[in-house]
């Protein structure tokens, strides 16, 4: 009986042992200064398998997912920055919250253009039945448990050469700024902070004249027109930057229509959008400018428009990305008063989705296109 008691003990405290190692994964913190936990439960899809931090060499961590613009547009970004820094840094991507299929599929239409090392991280099923993407609850969940607030993504963790966590960024983060310090070349951090400090200082006068300003009333001439000073000043240091150009679109079509046209026209033909990696930001950002003016009742390009779609379409490496590429195109059809080409985009969007989420709503939104008798000639929808 008491042999029976001891086991019955011992598999007690195993559960309960293994409940709580399952708890932890998700309630433990991390903080700058910490060691950077391993990466040994990850699946490596592409490059060497980085389970430990050698010391002496500095790593940068990237946790996103497929269908996160940003993300997307970083693991690019990271690949060049790879060719720079060479064999001092090494960069890394961890995609989580994504399935196996996307991330294989992903990688592969992609190889060319993502060089640096592939992670895909692994989902674990606790003791409840609960799926949690371990790196993720190691990682990103515990800083945001250290942090007291919620992180998104893409973030960044730069470990440095004792395989300590030395600082945690996201998209907005100047990377080589933070690389210069942990390598010690002040003169370089300098340099890149102080183009850091000229970026924020011109992108706070930007906002200041024409912050959100789809939705303001009260701006005049002269405040776009000084917010546009700003925008184009960025552009000059920061040529690259998809997001300020599609501002001063944006900013264009508030004060000269035909100027913006010619613009998107300009950027659609000649911005790289390939190696960027982020042809998806035509039917995301662009298109619901363009759609706005529409429903302002404004005249607008709708073959830009279209067109911009279409490219993002093309380029889009993710089927839902596709997908919602093809839709906004064929809204701007209906729009444009070409029903059946509308209803033909829009059935290719369907049949392309690969979320059955998307799936309905993109018939939701067919079925209300098709039936707006007054879309053209009053611009509303039912």
């Amino acid at each position: 009986m008491n042999v029976l008691k001891k086991v019955i003990a011992i598999v007690l405290l195993y559960i309960y042992g293994a409940c709580n190692a399952q708890a932890g994964l998700i309630e433990n913190t991390l903080n700058v200064g910490d060691p950077a936990p391993s990466l040994d439960t990850a699946k490596w899809l592409k490059g060497s398998p980085i389970n430990k931090f050698k010391k002496g060499h500095i790593y940068v961590v990237d946790f996103g997912f497929i269908g996160c613009v940003p993300c997307m547009e970083g693991w690019a970004k990271m690949s060049r920055l790879q060719q720079k820094y060479k064999d001092e840094v090494t960069f890394v991507v961890v995609m989580t919250h994504s399935s196996m299929d996307q991330v294989k599929k992903y990688v592969e239409i992609t190889r060319e253009l993502i060089t640096i090392p592939v992670a895909f991280d692994v989902p674990k099923t606790g003791w409840n039945g609960d799926q949690k993407r371990v790196l993720d609850s190691l990682w990103v969940k515990a800083t945001s448990n250290g942090l007291g607030k919620k992180l998104g993504y893409p973030t960044y963790f730069f470990i440095n050469k004792e395989g300590r966590i030395a600082h945690i960024g996201n998209s907005t983060t100047n990377v080589e700024y933070q690389l210069e310090l942990l390598l010690e070349n002040k003169e370089a951090a300098l340099m890149n902070e102080q183009k850091e400090f000229k970026r924020k200082e011109l992108y706070n006068g930007y906002l200041y004249y024409a912050n959100n300003y789809p939705y303001r009333k009260d701006l005049k001439y002269s405040d776009y027109a000084n917010a546009l000073e700003y925008i184009e000043n960025l552009i000059k240091i920061f040529p690259e930057n998809i997001a300020y150009k599609r501002d001063k679109f944006g900013l264009l079509l508030e004060i000269d229509n035909p100027a913006a046209y010619n613009y998107g026209k300009e950027i659609l033909e000649n911005y790289p959008w390939v190696k960027m990696n982020n042809a998806w930001d035509l039917a995301k950002g662009w298109y619901s400018l363009i759609r706005r003016k529409f429903f302002e009742g404004e005249d607008i390009d709708f073959n830009l428009g279209i067109a911009m779609c279409l490219k993002s379409a093309e380029l889009s490496n993710d089927d839902n990305l596709e997908a919602w590429s093809y839709a906004h195109a064929g809204e701007l059809y209906f729009m444009k008063g070409d029903s059946e080409q509308g209803e033909e985009m829009m059935l290719k969007a369907i049949h392309i989705a690969s979320s059955s989420e998307f799936k309905k709503s993109f018939l939701t939104n067919l079925e209300i296109y098709k039936s707006a008798k007054e879309l053209v000639t009053h611009r509303k929808l039912p």
